[in-house]
């Protein structure tokens, strides 16, 4: 990791030493700056040029004799020498933003430069902005070491997981939720990422019920007294999902009598502890061809008691974690994988595989295309159900 760092710290000083020597020279030569794909896309868009038709209209009071288009209210670079951000001002009763979204194909075409992220703008409905150009890079990032230590959750149960390709952290937030699914092939990093999200809530005084069918001890710190983890005993898992239903219906009795339906409308300070239950390898419980027909039945007993915690449990504060290296209804069946709202996913290597993982979204936010999730990234994820789609690398 001191390497990387060391890497990163000398790409910066030779980029710095780099662009001062430019500027240096263009002083001593009395040599103009040359514009930017950005100075020469602006100027072009303030002349009406490159502007999608869509995006034209008539002046509202002189008909054809004047047109108008979105308005380019400022542009500057972000991240790197060839990224900028450009803020369009819809004209507020002619257009809206919605159709400068719709539009933004047409905009990346005259820009001649890819669109890698739209924002709205705080504090004006009418207004959007675009960043444009070489899109920023994990491996660019410099991280610093406190932001790849676990954390405990805040007093809402979110959980600190990684950050974005801006550096920016990204958290879980289970507020309202009931479930979360956790795929990605072999060693794809889903189960240190597991192990953060029940080591954070653990450390936060969340009850913590795990099963690892794999065996494979990663867990066993987070063993407790009345909390046991459990290994590939089915029937001592289905026991563990039957206490879990059971405390779902006494938490809703508790509050009906406080005229209360929804846990997470308590203060945090009034709620009882985040109810959770994980199951590594879960496709090990739920297995039902080729086994024998006791065998089948309690999987799909335990199939059943999964469907009622994720339907019942958000209301209740019981939080479902299912992870597993296959998504598919052969490992999961679809009227449980369905149920649940946040999913996040590590490499997968088929569309097909990408589409049971996350459900439908975006090309651009696939874990099977090599530029979304390369090969030999473990804790490079997608996660979706959470705002939009997004990529974040896991701090590990």
């Amino acid at each position: 990791m001191m390497r990387d760092e060391l890497s990163n710290f000398a790409r910066q000083i030779w980029t710095g030493l780099r662009g001062f020597a430019k500027f240096v020279w263009k002083i001593i030569t009395l040599e103009p700056p040359a514009p930017s794909w950005a100075d020469i896309f602006a100027s072009c868009w303030v002349q009406g040029v490159r502007v999608p038709k869509d995006l034209v209209f008539p002046d509202p009071i002189s008909g054809m004799q004047r047109l108008w288009w979105p308005l380019l209210v400022s542009y500057r670079p972000t991240s790197g020498d060839d990224s900028f951000v450009f803020r369009l001002r819809a004209w507020p009763g002619q257009q809206t933003v919605q159709q400068i979204i719709k539009a933004l194909p047409l905009i990346e075409s005259g820009m001649e430069h890819k669109i890698w992220k739209v924002e709205p703008v705080t504090g004006d409905v009418n207004a959007i902005d675009i960043s444009a150009g070489t899109p920023p890079s994990f491996e660019a990032l410099s991280i610093p070491e406190q932001m790849r230590l676990c954390r405990p959750s805040d007093a809402d149960w979110r959980i600190y997981m990684g950050w974005n390709v801006l550096g920016e952290e990204v958290h879980l937030d289970p507020h309202n939720k009931s479930a979360l699914l956790l795929t990605g092939e072999s060693g794809s990093g889903k189960s240190v990422l597991l192990l953060r999200l029940l080591r954070s809530w653990k450390k936060s005084g969340a009850i913590v019920h795990i099963a690892d069918f794999k065996r494979s001890g990663d867990f066993d710190d987070l063993g407790a007294d009345g909390c046991p983890v459990l290994g590939d005993d089915v029937d001592a898992v289905i026991t563990m999902l039957e206490k879990a239903r059971d405390v779902i219906d006494g938490r809703v009795v508790r509050m009906a009598e406080l005229q209360q339906s929804n846990y997470w409308n308590y203060q945090p300070d009034a709620r009882p502890p985040l109810y959770v239950v994980a199951i590594d390898e879960v496709q090990e419980l739920l297995e039902t061809s080729g086994v024998t027909k006791e065998q089948k039945q309690k999987a799909e007993h335990a199939a059943a008691l999964l469907r009622s915690l994720v339907k019942l449990g958000r209301s209740a504060g019981v939080f479902v974690v299912l992870s597993t290296q296959k998504s598919d209804a052969t490992a999961i069946p679809t009227n449980l994988r369905d149920q649940m709202g946040l999913r996040i996913s590590g490499r997968q290597f088929t569309p097909e595989a990408s589409k049971a993982a996350l459900g439908s979204v975006p090309d651009g936010f696939r874990p099977d295309d090599t530029d979304v999730v390369p090969a030999n990234t473990p804790g490079r994820m997608v996660m979706v159900g959470q705002g939009a789609p997004f990529v974040f690398q896991c701090a590990g």
